[in-house]
This record gives C-alpha cells, sequence and structure tokens, in this order.
C-alpha cells in the first residue's frame, strides 16, 4: 500500500489499451490484497467508462464542428451559384437590351438614308451617280486621285469632258455631281479654285459654240391635225388624245402625267383618277408633287375651261375618257382598254407616230412640245408674263425660254413703238 501510494500505481490506461508488458503487476497483489485489487478493478472500469464517454463527446464535437463546416461551405456554395445565375441573367438581359438599343438605332439609321435617298428626286439621283462613275473611270485611266479632287484634275476633266459634250452646260452639270458627291461623303472642297476653273469652262465654251435645240412647239393646228388623224373606233386612242390636251393645256412636265416605268406605281407621283374633279362645267386638276413641289408644301390646282363646239375641249375629251375606259380613283388617270397604265414610253411612242402621221418630221418633236405650245399660245394671246409663269408653276423666269419667239413679233414690236412714239409724254 505504502508502495502504491509513493508512485508505484500501475498505468490503468497503458493497461486498457492492453500494454500489460510494459508496466508489469506487482506480484504481492494477488495474494496480499485480493479485496482492495477488486476495488481498484472496478475503479479502473469507471475510469474507462468515462473516458470513453470523453472520446465520444470529441467524437461528437468534431463532426458537429465538420458539420458547421460543410453548412458554412453549402452556404458559400449556394451564393456563389446564385451570383452566377444572376451574372447569367444580368448578361442576357444587357444583351437583350443591347440588341434593342442596336435595332433602334438601325432603324433610325435607315430612316436617316430614305431621308437623304429623298432629297433628290429618282432623275436626279441616277444623274448623280452617273456623273461621279463617269469621274472616277476618267481618274482610273490617267491615275489621279479621285477623293478628294484638286483643280486641275476638275480643269482637266473638263477639258475631256468637251470632247464628246457638245454644250459646255453638260460639262458644268458634270462638274457640279462630282462636288456634290465630294460633299455627300465629307469631303472638305474650300481648296478648289473656283477662279481658275470658271476660266477653264470659259474657254471651253468659247471654242464650242452650241446652240441649244429646243423641241418644236406643238400649236392648236397640229392639235386638229392628230384629232383627224386618230381612228376613235379603237377605245385606247380616247385616252391618248385627252392625254395630248392635258399636255397642252395644263402645261405639264411628263412626270405629272404618266409614270416613267413600272416601279413609280408604288409611290405615284404623278395624276390620278381622283385628282380631277368637277366645278360646274369646268375641270379642276390637282398635283401634290412637281418639280418645284417636293415636299408636299402645297398642292398646284389647275383649271380647265370647256370650248364649246371644239374638238380641242379638253373637258369633253375627260368625259368620252372616262365613259369609254372607267377605272377607280386610285387609278392612274390615263389607262387603256387593258386597265394597264400609260407610260412615258407608250406616251412618246404615240406621239411620235401621230406626227409621222401628219406629215411633220418626229425628230423635231417630244412630249415637252405640249408644254412649249401652250407658253406661246399665251404669250400670242397677250396674257401677261406672270401669268404665263403661274399657269405653268415656273419658278424664275426660265419660262421665257418656252415661248417660240419670231419675226413676226419683232415687226409687232417696232409697229407699236413707231406708232406710239409721237404720243410719248418724254418726247424727244
Amino acid at each position: 500500500m505504502s508502495n502504491l501510494r509513493k508512485g508505484n500505481r500501475p498505468n490503468y490506461r497503458k493497461m486498457h489499451e492492453g500494454d500489460a508488458d510494459s508496466d508489469p503487476e506487482p506480484e504481492n497483489l494477488q495474494t496480499q490484497q485480493p479485496v482492495k485489487v477488486e476495488k481498484k478493478s472496478t475503479s479502473v472500469s469507471s475510469l474507462l467508462f468515462v473516458e470513453e464517454n470523453i472520446s465520444e463527446d470529441d467524437d461528437m464535437l468534431q463532426m458537429m464542428a465538420e458539420l458547421e463546416q460543410l453548412e458554412k461551405e453549402e452556404i458559400q456554395l449556394k451564393k456563389q451559384q446564385e451570383k452566377e445565375e444572376l451574372r447569367i441573367k444580368l448578361n442576357k438581359k444587357r444583351a437583350e437590351v443591347k440588341a434593342l438599343k442596336e435595332n433602334h438605332l438601325e432603324v433610325l439609321r435607315m430612316d436617316l438614308r430614305n431621308s437623304n435617298k429623298r432629297a433628290y428626286a429618282v432623275g436626279s439621283r441616277r444623274n448623280l451617280r452617273v456623273q461621279w462613275e463617269s469621274f472616277l473611270l476618267f481618274c482610273l485611266f490617267f491615275k489621279f486621285c479621285s477623293l478628294p479632287t484638286s483643280t486641275e484634275t476638275l480643269q482637266l476633266y473638263a477639258q475631256f469632258l468637251s470632247r464628246s459634250f457638245k454644250s459646255v452646260d453638260s460639262i458644268k452639270n458634270y462638274i457640279s455631281g462630282v462636288r456634290s458627291v465630294h460633299l455627300l461623303l465629307g469631303y472638305n472642297i474650300e481648296h478648289i479654285n473656283n477662279f481658275l476653273l470658271n476660266l477653264s469652262l470659259k474657254g471651253i465654251a468659247k471654242s464650242i459654240p452650241h446652240i441649244v435645240k429646243q423641241a418644236e412647239p406643238i400649236t392648236p393646228d397640229i392639235l386638229m391635225s392628230i384629232h383627224s388623224f386618230l381612228d376613235f373606233s379603237s377605245i385606247d386612242n380616247y385616252t391618248f388624245w385627252c392625254l395630248f390636251l392635258f399636255a397642252f393645256f395644263l402645261m405639264a412636265r411628263k412626270s405629272n402625267l404618266v409614270p416613267t416605268s413600272s416601279k413609280e406605281l408604288s409611290e405615284p407621283k404623278f395624276l390620278l383618277r381622283k385628282d380631277v374633279s368637277f366645278d360646274d362645267s369646268t375641270l379642276l386638276v390637282s398635283m401634290k408633287w412637281t418639280k418645284t413641289i417636293q415636299a408636299g408644301e402645297r398642292i398646284l390646282i389647275t383649271p380647265l375651261s370647256p370650248i364649246i363646239g371644239s374638238v380641242l375641249c379638253p373637258v369633253e375629251a375627260y368625259k368620252n375618257m372616262i365613259n369609254h375606259i372607267p377605272a377607280s380613283n386610285h387609278s392612274p388617270l390615263f389607262v387603256l382598254k387593258s386597265s394597264k397604265p400609260v407610260t412615258y414610253y407608250k406616251f412618246l411612242l404615240k406621239l411620235r407616230s401621230v406626227i409621222e402621221g401628219i406629215g411633220l418630221d418626229s425628230k423635231l418633236y417630244s412630249t415637252h412640245s405640249f408644254r412649249r405650245g401652250f407658253a406661246t399660245l399665251a404669250f400670242r394671246l397677250e396674257i401677261p408674263p406672270d401669268l404665263i409663269q403661274l399657269m405653268g408653276d415656273w419658278r424664275s423666269d426660265a419660262y421665257k425660254r418656252y415661248i417660240q419667239y419670231d419675226i413676226k413679233d419683232k415687226i409687232k414690236v417696232s409697229r407699236f413703238v413707231s406708232k406710239n412714239l409721237l404720243s410719248y409724254k418724254g418726247k424727244v
């Protein structure tokens, strides 16, 4: 007992773990004190039970800590997953908004292109393209820089055009086309020396003198001959006769009367059946688009009065046409029996045919001859120039070029001056 108390106690932990050899039992324990050894066995069992409980508690704590750690990781992973899903949704929404913006921007750009395109008439755009292609070919052949061009290049180009063009005005139009394309593409043309360029054009004009050829005017006598030549057993001739009279009395341009091609039928700028109405016995013809009305800023209304007892009556010609060839209000004004519209080609072909038929040279006449003919007639009837300009929808004095003056007009002026000279207040 005294030995046990002094530090010779057995190591119960090692005994529990089965390491009996490492610490042998004292020999006198089994013989001398059996009862007390049994008590010690009971204490060892209790200690073992406590240690087992402690070990289980450690395992529980470890598992709880691990579970807590896993739960934290799970929460973190869920947050990352939610963040990734949110990022995906955000990117998708950004892409949708971007596509929507790009779509709106593309629509806006398309509208801008259409607006810029509408700034020029179809014929003007076509001419501009031809003029620019001509300049490009010139620059490629002579290896000149086309964009931006120089004063010398434009001078040489004008000289080059003079070899094939008879009028210096045509050369100026081509030079103007080159200028326009430069401005449309954002190039500055302030470096062009206009004085030198105009000097070249003036010299070219003197080297190729040219008299502008104009179509001969169609007179009332010619119209009478055309009416006699037409065979009205053919229903289509009612349409052509009405077209001829409208072209004459309205002084209308060809683009206001008939379409140039079938492509223009979708956006008509020519007369429709609904554009002609009656005001008692007078016809009122409304034009919403002309050479001087490009943006629909006004409507040109021209009256056509009846000429009683004459085959030249435009009102009677119109009635005959709509009676023989009826059509809807949205139909072109001049249609044939086949319901097809009269195009410019058919208009010109028919005019040349009837001009040849009455014994005149068709090369001297065009559809513009009607406009020139009425302007000349109005001048001969001493209608004031302002009214002629108003009726023909001219903005400038360009209408004067449509009037055919001859020696009789000059003789009339000379006789008028001779007759009234002495009665003039400021006598000489």
